[in-house]
């Protein structure tokens, strides 16, 4: 299995983040190498979504996501024609005017034994460029005023 791991700082609000990445179907829209995505299926928490991507060659999956609302994402791979297995998360955590500490893992197995050359330039381009676009989505959904970020309100 090759891995990926990055820890960022981002300075956009939390709603909006959390809108830009539950938003799969706009994920065509920013991320590099997305040609669709299509929520097959959405029960409570539970999402699955088919991925269609173009990256040397095209290839679709499909990803069970688990959102949990504000504070992270995990998915689970339960299909693909390319990978053999994809799992993943994203964790964010609120660090108020500091912005947000976003956490994003990513493991896939592949069919083949795949060059080091090939993970390295995923942790060291790809991965910070996607979470890059992330941000600058979140950004453009806050100066769209589509929902504006708040920090959830402790109960007394």
């Amino acid at each position: 299995m090759a891995g990926a791991k990055k820890s960022v700082v981002m300075h956009v609000g939390l709603e909006a983040l959390w809108q830009a990445i539950t938003d799969y179907e706009g994920y065509s829209d920013f991320v590099d190498g997305c040609a669709k995505c299509k929520v097959l299926k959405r029960k409570g928490n539970i999402v699955t979504v088919e991925y269609t991507v173009n990256k040397m060659k095209q290839f679709s999956y499909v990803l069970e996501h688990k959102e949990t609302p504000m504070t992270g994402v995990e998915w689970k791979m339960l299909e693909g024609e390319f990978f053999k297995s994809n799992q993943g998360s994203w964790k964010i955590k609120d660090l108020g005017k500091k912005g947000l500490a976003v956490d994003y893992e990513l493991e896939v197995g592949f069919p083949l034994l795949v060059p080091k050359a090939i993970v390295n330039g995923l942790v060291s381009t790809s991965l910070p460029e996607m979470l890059d676009g992330f941000e600058k989505r979140a950004a453009e959904i806050e100066k769209k005023g589509a929902k504006k970020a708040k920090k959830p309100t402790a109960k007394k």
